[in-house]
């Protein structure tokens, strides 16, 4: 019998794009004026825009062995505790601040970190395999935080202040998103460009679930 199998590889190279978008309390992409964009979807590229860096970490924990009549008998494995450290370029401040929450007053024009529950986001890691095909990190729900900015004289050279934020993956908001075999729901999920069931608009209607993303004209939909 045939293996019909599709077989790529594991290892990718560079970030292609990062994807972001807001949700509401009932799990839905926030869209228009008090979402990313008119469709929800902020995609952080553009004119001296993207991401330099992306370390996603606390996939899995190291296990723990349990000894028993002086002889090694299981190994536990603790939850994930997925955390991505997301070094941009740049990016347009508006939507940025968005995902992190915050207050401007209207009077004054400035702007505060709010003190409400941080905004619900989602977020989609796009890389190369060597194989040519891509591959899709997921993230249905998780809070991002800019916990430190860091600046530096310029000399002859200037020196970029990048912004470097940190995303704490949490749980679905859709108890039936990123299930695994036995019905547990997980942090994060993969898929690649090479699966035979791989559907881009699929995977934002599950990741960005009431996203308008190629039903409106908007610059960054």
């Amino acid at each position: 019998m045939a293996d019909d199998t599709v077989r790529t590889t594991i290892a990718t190279h560079g970030i292609e794009l990062v994807i972001l978008a807001v949700k509401d309390d009932k799990g839905q992409v926030i869209t228009g004026s008090n979402g990313l964009s008119d469709s929800g979807l902020y995609f952080v590229e553009g004119n001296e825009r993207g991401t330099t860096q992306a370390n996603i970490t606390g996939i899995e924990q190291k296990g723990q062995a349990q000894w028993a009549n002086d002889t090694k008998k299981r190994v536990t494995y603790g939850s994930p505790e997925i955390e991505v450290a997301l070094t941009l370029l740049d990016a347009d401040e508006e939507p940025m601040m968005k995902c992190v929450g915050s207050y401007t007053d209207p009077t004054t024009g400035i702007t505060v970190r709010t003190s409400s529950s941080k905004p619900h986001v989602a977020m989609i890691l796009v890389s190369k395999k060597y194989d040519g095909t891509k591959k899709y990190e997921c993230f249905s729900n998780g809070n991002m935080i800019l916990p430190t900015i860091n600046h530096q004289t310029d000399n002859t050279n200037q020196t970029a202040s990048n912004p470097a934020y940190t995303y704490s993956a949490l749980a679905p908001m859709d108890k039936n998103v990123f299930l695994d075999d036995k019905g547990n729901q997980q942090l994060m999920g993969t898929t690649s460009s090479a699966s035979p069931n791989f559907d881009l608009k699929k995977l934002f209607d599950v990741v960005f679930p009431g996203n308008k993303y190629g039903t409106t004209a908007a610059s960054n939909s």
